[in-house]
């Protein structure tokens, strides 16, 4: 990935909302799926978000909510999952502003680390990840 890409995706605003919630529970987080395949191929991130967590999903998907005025529900009780649905994100695109429904999956990692949950998942683009505090 190019340093230009890292320093602009640094002050995207739903990446440093995950960021700061993770950081605030002390909790390991990863970027799955595809948006780490836009960014690997310098498109726009999209508006659906997957996170594989190590824990307290209910909790950061709370804090997110919060800080992005957006609304937490369980996904999938039996699993843990969390989504948070911000319904009015607004955006530049060029010199207009746009609004999107954004949704950000929080899911807890599937065996004890990130490693092991790659390998559960299927060999698409699910099988990325990027490590939220490497950015």
């Amino acid at each position: 990935m190019r340093l230009g890409t890292i320093l602009k995706i640094r002050d995207e605003p739903i990446l440093k909302a995950i960021y700061e919630a993770v950081t605030a529970v002390h909790a390991q987080a990863y970027l799955v799926g595809g948006v780490v395949r836009n960014l690997a191929l310098s498109r726009p991130l999209g508006f659906d978000y997957d996170i594989a967590l190590s824990g307290k999903v209910k909790e950061i998907a709370n804090l997110l909510a919060e800080r992005l005025n957006g609304s937490p529900f369980a996904l999938d009780k039996e699993t843990g999952a969390y989504r948070v649905v911000v319904k009015s994100w607004e955006f530049g695109v060029g010199s207009s502003e746009s609004k999107a429904q954004i949704h950000i999956d929080l899911l807890p990692l599937k065996g004890k680390d990130i490693s092991e949950d790659l390998r559960k998942r299927d060999f698409t683009v699910n099988a990325l990840a990027l490590d939220i505090h490497a950015l």
